[in-house]
């Protein structure tokens, strides 16, 4: 998420809004002056099964104490006024934390969803967490979105009022990669359940197979088989590798859970029309709804009824898809910028409360 909150902080100085990170990590620190790794997560942000297999209920009381405590202690303003909560990719333990520092120290809560939650087991949790805030720190909440079907759905779910932004983006120019015959197809970030590992290991298969003219780059975690057509990437990329491998590649494989991904969107999707890469999506996503705004239904598949190195091929050669991710990608430009997030932040905000 690194570029996606170097942009939101560049959109938020327009506004006169200083930006600090505050994230956990163990494996990356970010060197940049407004991003600390300081907060105590403990177990928060796995599978709330783990503290229940550990028989140790407590810790999960000790971690939400000291999550609380470290997020406090490290908020760049002590006015409380000038402090402004703003979360995105949570889960329920991080949620309900989040929510109690909000209502006991009146801090404004901004809560970026990017996934719907009406599908998860736990969904009626994500419901009651977002009624209580709402009624006792009320006018200090507000609900965003980056999908319009995301925040209809959302809309229904939590009767009560959401706002659509843009997703931030503001991706450095590059120079033209060289073409050297090889079709790169690259399948993005750690091999998540959700984003469909299983698709990638039948893509695999089908390398072995029958060698094509592929290169597959993917992360190191998901498998170990030594192949001529596979490249491992290590879990965590820095800027400039990750910008290259963007870049380079000729396509961006997301075949991503149709589920959680029916309205949920996806920054590496945008970033990659913005740098005008042809990408193959699972059909019934919101990837497939954008795609067919311009026409580009060839990039949606149905991953049971496809063979995907030939699928992958037909793409690479079909020119009449270039013209048509052009015009998405000026599009993109335009809505998903700086400025274009800014406006639509900046009236969202004005609903919110910030004195006592």
């Amino acid at each position: 998420m690194l570029f996606y909150h170097k942009a939101l902080g560049e959109s938020l100085k327009i506004l006169g809004i200083k930006h600090s990170v505050l994230y956990f990590s163990q494996e990356m620190n970010v060197e940049l002056a407004e991003w600390s790794n300081c907060i105590k997560i403990g177990s928060l942000d796995q599978n709330i099964k783990i503290y229940i297999k550990k028989l140790n209920p407590f810790q999960i009381i000790i971690d939400c104490i000291n999550f609380i405590g470290s997020i406090n202690k490290n908020l760049t303003y002590k006015n409380i006024n000038k402090n402004i909560l703003f979360i995105e990719r949570f889960n329920l333990p991080e949620l309900y934390c989040l929510g109690i520092l909000s209502i006991i120290k009146k801090y404004p809560l901004v809560i970026l969803f990017r996934h719907d939650q009406n599908y998860l087991r736990a969904a009626i949790f994500y419901k009651i967490i977002i009624y209580i805030i709402n009624l006792l720190n009320n006018k200090k909440l507000l609900l965003l979105t980056d999908s319009s079907v995301l925040t209809a759905n959302l809309k229904r779910y939590f009767h009560t009022h959401i706002d659509t932004l843009p997703i931030p983006l503001n991706l450095p120019k590059l120079n033209k990669k060289q073409e050297d015959g090889i079709i790169k197809v690259w399948w993005p970030g750690a091999p998540r359940e959700d984003k469909g590992p299983e698709i990638v290991l039948k893509l695999l298969d089908e390398l072995i197979k029958n060698k094509k003219n592929i290169k597959l780059f993917i992360s190191s975690e998901l498998i170990d088989i030594k192949n001529s057509n596979v490249v491992y990437l290590d879990k965590y990329l820095t800027d400039e590798l990750y910008l290259k491998y963007l870049n380079d590649s000729d396509v961006i494989f997301l075949p991503y859970c149709k589920i959680k991904y029916k309205s949920s969107t996806s920054n590496i999707f945008v970033e990659a029309i913005l740098l005008k890469k042809k990408v193959l999506v699972t059909k019934g996503t919101w990837m497939e709804s954008e795609l067919k705004n311009f026409g580009l239904e060839c990039l949606v598949v149905d991953w049971e009824k496809c063979e995907i190195a030939a699928k992958i091929e037909d793409i690479y050669r079909d020119e009449s898809i270039i013209e048509k991710i052009e015009s998405m990608s000026n599009l993109y430009s335009k809505f998903h910028s700086i400025i274009g997030f800014s406006n639509e932040i900046a009236r969202a905000l004005n609903k919110l409360d910030i004195n006592d």
